[in-house]
Order: structure tokens, then C-alpha cells, then sequence
């Protein structure tokens, strides 16, 4: 596809094994940077989920790569690149700068090619959320999926005292079951150890570790290792595992991405404990949020999480 001219800015269709460098600068200067919308995850989506290298939108200004939208435009329709299987949060990644204008560029371009649009699931406070949906006339953006997401305090008393009585008993009372259980950090070498666990643990797992979303995970674990960004912690409890938390962190926020837990102590709430334990590291480590992205486990809400949603923009 061509290029594309208004004012000062202009769009090229590149692959995105040739972004590297230009990602990860224009990373550092978005406002809401998240694991999902790295450079590395998208890397790892192309190479080993979606088996192509495709062309994303990348917007210069004055010949200065300012923006990337990971999109691709498929029967006349704008979409967001992803794999229902992992991606739980997309958007776009810009030099804050200059997002009014970048928006309004992609608004542009879509009612000037006459796209469809299917932008999802994105984040409340996505760029593309504040003012896509106004520039192309759409009053309502859809709801997408639900997810759970837990603010943290201070410390570890004032988040016991901010449950309800009967969900602070219940993790207390888990708690004492696995009394002496404890939380350590694996390295990115250790996933096979979070693959045992999802294999044992469920059916449908066992059934997800394609080889494929095993090269994914291994690829997407050496990059946020690489980066600062890995949270990878067994619980262990008399020198056995009960459970695997696969996270990322960055900036303020920790996202639980996958969990496994030892079917061998299921009866024990193994998966609790495990983050329980973890959102006491968070708290003591200064994180602002514990977002456990999508699904409606019973587990999220009882440990304080509250549903949100991510959104759809679709014209």
C-alpha cells in the first residue's frame, strides 16, 4: 500500500521485523505503555501465532517516526493485529506529543479509504479511546471483555482492611492451611515449570500449550526478562510447587497473564495463596495496581479485584 500525506504527517507500511529500534523509543514516550503493546509481544505474536511478518501503520512527522497503530486492513476493514488466545489489552503506540494529531490522521485516512473499523480490546484510557470515537461520529464505543483489576495501598494492613469481613476471613483462613508456604522468582529457562502445571492442572490448558504457544511463551519470557519486565514466581510449599504465576510488570502495574496451580493441593486454594502472597510483594514493592486482565474467575473478586471492561471502536 501507498503512502499517505496530510499536513505534516504521513503514514508507510512497514514490516514490523524492521521496528525494533523505532518501538522501543516511541515506547518510552507513551502515556500508557503496558506489556501488550511492546515490541517483543508483537515480535512474538507475528513469528510464532500469526506466521507473518505483516506491514503495520507507522506515522512520521516531518520524516520522524512519531506513531505505530499494529493494525493491518483486511476486506476493507481496519483491525487491531492479535490472537484471541493472548491478547487481553491492544492499542497504540505514540509520542504523547502529538496524539491529537495522529488521531485525527487515522480518522482521516479511514473516512478518506471508506474503512470499516474493528479496534479492540482497548484500554479506557487509550489515545485511540479519547478521541477516535468523536472524530468518527461514534457515540458509543462497545463493550469488549471484562477484566479484574486490584488498586493497592500502602501496606498490607489497609488492603486487609479495605475487604469485606468475610473475604478477609477466607484469606486468612486459606492462608493458615499453607502455613509456611512462600513465593520465589523463576527465571525465563524455568517455563517449562509453568507448562507442567497447566498441563496437569486443566484440560483445556493442556489443549492451549500448542507447540507454537510454547515457542510464543518462551519468546515473550527472554524479552520481558530482557527488559526488566518478567514476574515469574512459583509458590512453594515443603519443597513442592502449588502454583505458577506467569506476570509482567512496568511502570505502576503488574498483570497476572497466566496462573497454573498443582492439582495435588486443589482442595487447598493453592492459586489463592499463590497471588495473595504476590500482592503482599506488590504492595511491599510500591505497585499501584494488580490488574488480573480478563476473565471472571471467582478468585479475582474475592482477593478485592473489581470488574472493568476494555472496549471496542467499530464503525
Amino acid at each position: 500500500m501507498g503512502v499517505s500525506i496530510l499536513n505534516d504527517l504521513n503514514v508507510k507500511f512497514v514490516e514490523i521485523s524492521n521496528l525494533k529500534a523505532v518501538w522501543e523509543e516511541l515506547l518510552k514516550v507513551t502515556r500508557n505503555p503496558s506489556p501488550f503493546i511492546t515490541y517483543g509481544w508483537f515480535f512474538a505474536l507475528s513469528k510464532h501465532l500469526l506466521k507473518k511478518d505483516i506491514k503495520i501503520m507507522v506515522f512520521y512527522r516531518n520524516g520522524k517516526p512519531v506513531g505505530i497503530l499494529p493494525s493491518e486492513i483486511k476486506d476493507k476493514t481496519l483491525f487491531l493485529i492479535g490472537d484471541e488466545r493472548v491478547t487481553d489489552i491492544n492499542g497504540i503506540i505514540l509520542d504523547c506529543r502529538y496524539s491529537g494529531e495522529i488521531i485525527e490522521f487515522i480518522a482521516d485516512f479511514i473516512m478518506e479509504k471508506d474503512l470499516k473499523v474493528e479496534l479492540y480490546p482497548l484500554d479506557s484510557e487509550s489515545e485511540l479511546m479519547e478521541f477516535l470515537p468523536g472524530m468518527l461520529k461514534i457515540k458509543t464505543p462497545e463493550k469488549a471483555t471484562p477484566f479484574f483489576v486490584l488498586k493497592l495501598p500502602s501496606s498490607r494492613e489497609e488492603y486487609l482492611g479495605s475487604l469485606s469481613s468475610k473475604k478477609r476471613h477466607e484469606i486468612r483462613r486459606k492462608g493458615r492451611k499453607l502455613k509456611g508456604a512462600e513465593i520465589k522468582n523463576l527465571k525465563a529457562k524455568d517455563i517449562n515449570k509453568l507448562f507442567e502445571l497447566m498441563e496437569s492442572s486443566s484440560r483445556d490448558k493442556k489443549g492451549f500449550l500448542s507447540k507454537e504457544m510454547k515457542a510464543f511463551f518462551r519468546e515473550i519470557a527472554l524479552y520481558f526478562e530482557g527488559i526488566g519486565s518478567l514476574r515469574f514466581k512459583a509458590c512453594y510449599y515443603k519443597a513442592k510447587i502449588l502454583a505458577g504465576l506467569f506476570c509482567f510488570q512496568m511502570k505502576d502495574t503488574v498483570y497476572a497473564f497466566n496462573t497454573a496451580y498443582n492439582p495435588d493441593f486443589y482442595k487447598l486454594s493453592p492459586g489463592v495463596v499463590s497471588f495473595a502472597l504476590d500482592i503482599d510483594e506488590a504492595i511491599n514493592e510500591s505497585f499501584a495496581c494488580y490488574n488480573f486482565l480478563r476473565g471472571e474467575e471467582r478468585f479475582k473478586s474475592d482477593l478485592g479485584a473489581r470488574r472493568d471492561y476494555t472496549w471496542k471502536i467499530k464503525r
